[in-house]
């Protein structure tokens, strides 16, 4: 998975990709994806989205807000549990809620939350409602991305479905 931006925001996908390589080197990303995807907490609301009747608390993550900094506004779909969901009150959550909040704590930067449809993501981009698209789904051994459009740069990758496989409680 990849965050997604405008072909003309090269210098704000240079910095996040900075932010993403330095998460990755000092193992934030995989401690993220230990809590929030492989060892799934029993305080948030995942198996309620699934229809088991179970509601749980829902983790919340903060932003913090820097005075006299920029803001990026960030497409989430919240349609991808576990990486992206929102919970009871519609709020992102877990993984991807976590990702962004240490990006914009290490970048200096506020981030707002734009949600949208998972088919919007791209137009959200291009009508500029948002900064950056949370996931991209994307296939390296592809010459060209089918879900990504011409005019969209995609950041370094952020998770690989290779690490973990998602089944859900209720199939067998």
């Amino acid at each position: 998975l990849c965050f997604g931006f405008m072909k003309d925001n090269r210098e704000l996908l240079g910095r996040w990709n900075t932010a993403l390589t330095s998460m990755r080197n000092d193992f934030t990303l995989a401690g993220f994806e230990q809590k929030y995807i492989k060892n799934f907490p029993e305080n948030t609301t995942y198996d309620y989205i699934y229809g088991t009747g179970r509601k749980k608390k829902q983790d919340i993550i903060k932003f913090e807000r820097f005075s006299n900094a920029p803001t990026i506004r960030v497409a989430v779909t919240g349609d991808l549990p576990p990486v992206d969901f929102t919970d009871d009150s519609g709020f992102p959550a877990g993984y991807s809620t976590a990702v962004l909040a240490e990006i914009g704590r290490r970048l200096h930067v506020n981030i707002d939350i734009v949600n949208v449809s998972a088919g919007a993501r791209t137009a959200a981009l291009v009508s500029g409602r948002a900064d950056a698209v949370f996931w991209y789904e994307v296939n390296h051994s592809l010459q060209s991305q089918p879900d990504v459009s011409d005019s969209v740069i995609l950041s370094d990758p952020y998770l690989s479905w290779n690490t973990f496989m998602h089944i859900r409680k209720d199939e067998d």
